[in-house]
């Protein structure tokens, strides 16, 4: 399909959407606009400021990954972040 439009694309894929145009933009399909609410509640809001960010600022080349925080968040309170098995 080289030198076609991506509405020529699309139409021989059989794609119901022309989402080239969308991701180019920046969009996700059915998504124009960010929610501004919370669908549930925030389970860090506790501990956030306090624990977390402080640990986030001593690893600013984001080194370590997002299961190590979790263990450590899950050591220091056991009954509140218990990861799933």
């Amino acid at each position: 399909m080289e030198g076609n439009t991506q509405e020529t694309a699309a139409a021989a894929s059989r794609n119901e959407y022309a989402d080239g145009p969308y991701w180019q933009k920046g969009l996700s399909l059915g998504k124009e606009r960010e929610e501004t609410w919370r669908t549930r509640p925030d389970p860090f809001s506790a501990v956030w400021a306090g624990e977390i960010e402080p640990v986030l600022r001593e690893d600013p080349g984001g080194i370590i990954q997002a299961t190590t925080y979790l263990e450590w968040l899950d050591k220091r309170h056991p009954d509140q972040f218990k990861q799933s098995q």
